[in-house]
């Protein structure tokens, strides 16, 4: 009978069993919490618990009689009471948060001007990262010492990478540094341009920028990579990968 009633006063704020509790209340009149447990099949502690509650918002009053402590509710209007305190509650917590705006947007800053580093060694962890890396989809440029890379990786890890590359949106723009007869893969949005090692015969590994995070590969001795998360250590690698595009353009 009073279910209804109960789930329409739980979308006011109040729990399952102080919606109960507060309805048996209002048919009981004055009422021990034996007889609201007895009432709303509720356990006597958390009847309790329900009724301090209940006490809390001004909808129920807590008497003696006889030496027995009893409890009356109070008029239905009351609940609109609860209402207007929870809406000033609400007003003073948006009015506290936005005098706290500006620190704590002063801390996220400093917080977030610190790089977030991360450092991984060997094939498997390689490939954990390229796959983070694919699922990216940021415009991508890389310088990699392509030559020293096929040493030392497996065809097949390479041929996964550019079958989940042919699904990317954004563009891929690498330098290859070798001395190979390369036919780029045919992936969209590829961009490829060849160095001579003649130019660049040091480069044993990998940078790449895509996004905010700078990857750092070494292919020399084992499989290293380093990853920075950073949009300030991005943007001034991006940069000078940037001058070196234009420089490779016209080898």
């Amino acid at each position: 009978m009073y279910q209804e009633l109960s789930r329409d006063i739980i979308r006011l704020g109040l729990s399952e069993k102080e919606a109960a509790v507060y309805i048996a209340m209002l048919r009981l009149g004055s009422a021990t919490p034996s007889d609201i447990t007895t009432s709303t099949n509720i356990t006597r502690a958390s009847t309790y618990d329900t009724l301090n509650a209940l006490g809390q918002m001004g909808l129920v009053t807590a008497y003696t009689e006889a030496g027995e402590k009893r409890y009356t509710a109070e008029p239905p209007e009351r609940l609109l009471n609860v209402l207007r305190l929870q809406r000033r509650e609400i007003e003073l917590r948006e009015s506290l948060a936005e005098r706290l705006l500006p620190q704590l947007q002063a801390v996220h800053t400093v917080h977030a001007a610190k790089p977030k580093i991360r450092y991984i060694e060997g094939i498997d962890g390689l490939r954990n990262m390229q796959r983070e890396y694919e699922a990216w989809d940021e415009d991508t440029i890389q310088l990699v010492g392509y030559d020293t890379f096929c040493a030392v990786s497996d065809r097949r890890l390479t041929r996964d990478h550019h079958e989940i590359l042919q699904d990317r949106k954004s563009s891929i723009r690498s330098m290859l540094v070798t001395n190979k007869n390369f036919t780029p893969p045919s992936i969209p949005n590829l961009t490829v341009h060849l160095v001579p090692t003649s130019f660049f015969d040091a480069v044993q590994g990998e940078v790449s920028v895509c996004g905010d995070r700078v990857l750092l590969f070494s292919y020399a001795s084992g499989f290293i990579a380093i990853e920075i998360t950073s949009p300030v250590i991005a943007a001034t690698v991006r940069a000078a990968l940037e001058l070196a595009w234009k420089a490779a353009e016209s080898l």
